[in-house]
């Protein structure tokens, strides 16, 4: 989740783990239009590091601090990412 109304999918070239991923906003119309105009403005100002992990730069482009979090108590379980690499 990018924010608890907006999701977003990323799809990394295992060829190519380095380069920009494509990414898919998945929620409102209004949410999702946000979050692409900031993503695309970003990616122009401040081209994708591929020396920087997925996470930070995701964050940096999407203008986070960080992912929210489920809104239950979860703090016993470890927080982790899902990456699908699909092979074209």
């Amino acid at each position: 989740m990018v924010t608890d109304t907006c999701s977003l999918l990323v799809s990394v070239n295992p060829h190519a783990p380095n380069q920009t991923p494509t990414f898919e906003f998945r929620g409102p119309d209004n949410e999702v239009s946000h979050l692409r105009n900031v993503l695309a403005k970003n990616l122009m100002e401040n081209q994708w590091d591929g020396e920087v992990d997925l996470h930070l730069n995701l964050l940096s482009a999407l203008e986070l601090e960080c992912f929210p979090g489920p809104s239950l108590n979860l703090s016993k379980f470890t927080t982790f990412f899902l990456v699908d690499f699909v092979v074209p």
